[in-house]
Formats: C-alpha cells, sequence, structure tokens
C-alpha cells in the first residue's frame, strides 16, 4: 500500500510539472481505493518496442552513496521503515533503514558509511528536528512527538506517523529540499501537531530537486536504460538473446557503402 501510494504520487507529478505555471496548489493523492488510469501497451506494441529498444537493463555501478536513517530508539518506527524501502524503490538510490545503539549522530553517520543520515533518538531536552546540513546529518528527537497527547491511546494512533513524517522533513532539509512550492505538505508544517494533517510524502517539485542535491554528496541512482541506448553509450553487456543481439549487430554494424560528402557550393554574386 505504502508503495502504491508513493508511486501514484511519481505519476502525479509528471502532471504537476507540466501545469507548475498555473497551479495554485499541490494535485491531491488519489482516494483510498481510487484507481489510476494507465495506458496499457497491447502485446504487438510491446514486441515491437522490444525489438527496437531490447529490454531495460541496469548499468553497474551506476548506484553510489547511501542515505541512512538510522534508528536509536526503543521504539521502533515501522511507517518510517516502509516508507525508507517505497523511496528507495522509486528513486533508486541507496536509501536504507537502520538500527544502532544510541550515541552521536556523528560517529552514529560514520559508523553506518552513509553519505547523508538521519538519527532517530529519544532526549528530553532538545529540539523535536536538528539539521546540520553542511555536514549532511539531522537529528529527530522522537520524545518530542508525542508529548501533546494525552493518552496512550493516541499515543499509539498518532506516533508512527509523525515519527515517519519527521523523518522525511529531516531528510529533505539535509538533502536540498527544504520548502516547496505546494501548500498541504510535511515541508510546510510549524508545529508538531500540523503533522497529523498531512501525508508523509515528499512534494512532488522537491524528489527531483534531491536527487540532484544528493549527486553532489556523492549519492546518485541506479541508472536504467534500454539495452540500445545502453550499446551506444558503450555500458552494455554482451547480448544474450535474438533481440539484444539484432540491436548490437545494428549498432555496431560499418557502413556498407562508402559516405559521400557534397562539396559545398560556392555562391557568386550576380
Amino acid at each position: 500500500m505504502m508503495r502504491t501510494k508513493v508511486i501514484a504520487a511519481a505519476v502525479l507529478a509528471a502532471v504537476a510539472a507540466f501545469a507548475a505555471a498555473t497551479a495554485d496548489a499541490e494535485p491531491k493523492m488519489p482516494a483510498p481505493g481510487e484507481k489510476i488510469k494507465v495506458h496499457h501497451m497491447t502485446p504487438e506494441m510491446r514486441e515491437k518496442l522490444k525489438k527496437q529498444l531490447g529490454n531495460r537493463i541496469e548499468k553497474p555501478g551506476s548506484r553510489k552513496g547511501k542515505v541512512a536513517f538510522i534508528d536509536t530508539c526503543s521504539k521502533s518506527c515501522e511507517e518510517l521503515k516502509n516508507l525508507v524501502a517505497a523511496y528507495a524503490e522509486l528513486t533508486r538510490l541507496n536509501l536504507v533503514f537502520e538500527t544502532a545503539a544510541p550515541g552521536d549522530p556523528v560517529a552514529l553517520k560514520s559508523a553506518s558509511g552513509a553519505d547523508v543520515a538521519v538519527v532517530l533518538t529519544e532526549d528530553d531536552t532538545t529540539t523535536a528536528l536538528l539539521a546540520a546540513v553542511e555536514d549532511g546529518w539531522a537529528v529527530v528527537n522522537t520524545r518530542r512527538l508525542d508529548r501533546s497527547l494525552a493518552t496512550e491511546e493516541a499515543k499509539a494512533k498518532f506516533f508512527g506517523a509523525r515519527c515517519a513524517k519527521e523523518a522525511m522533513r529531516a531528510f529533505a532539509a539535509v538533502s536540498g529540499g527544504l520548502s516547496s512550492q505546494y501548500p498541504g505538505n510535511i515541508m510546510g508544517t510549524r508545529k508538531i501537531e500540523d503533522l497529523d494533517l498531512v501525508e508523509p510524502y515528499l512534494p512532488m517539485d522537491k524528489v527531483q530537486a534531491i536527487i540532484g542535491y544528493l549527486e553532489s554528496r556523492g549519492v546518485t541512482p541506479t541508472i536504467i536504460a534500454h539495452y540500445r541506448k545502453a550499446v551506444q553509450e558503450g555500458w552494455a553487456p554482451s547480448p544474450t538473446n535474438d533481440y539484444q543481439k539484432a540491436i548490437w549487430d545494428k549498432v555496431h554494424a560499418m557502413p556498407t557503402e562508402p559516405i559521400k560528402i557534397k562539396p559545398e557550393e560556392k555562391k557568386t554574386e550576380k
């Protein structure tokens, strides 16, 4: 369900980019159970495309770096764990959820081998979110997330979602996505209680911005391309089926006839 909603947000992102000049608000997420209309290719169309382009393959070694969400709390946040996994699949970045003993955020980031880290802690004295942008780490103090909730029932209902939302805010804060042109999302919240009114997803205009920013920190996504493009760029593996072999041979084929260059005609003034 989490993966479906994240991918649905990505689909809507294309619409948002097209209409950004006139849009006043971020497009709404699909209602629960609402189906997104997607154009499905016929088997014939898919076969033709496969002959022309080949299947999609991953470029070896293209995914680099690491973003770690490090949970040091006594109470685990499963909602965040699921959200991290969904965004890792969507963005093809190396986003991971880890657990560790409480400690200094700089030391935890170093021990994880992460280029960017969001550390979840439990502290009665510090603020809810602390971001060290230049150093690439942020701390979310989960003790502040349920302080305003009076009953255990309310804490059980809201804590997990608040934890996931605040951690994604922290991630955006240290990854070049602190603000958004759209209202009504996690980046526009001013107090903890505001988190209850929004979805946990990153604003549509920030996902690509974050991917671009993370590249400057050495974090890059897996590159996926059709086999034809990989052959043209020189990183495709040797063909393993008839489709790939036909594409490989066509791209590497030498001209069958000499290339004729028509001499330039000199223009004379009358």
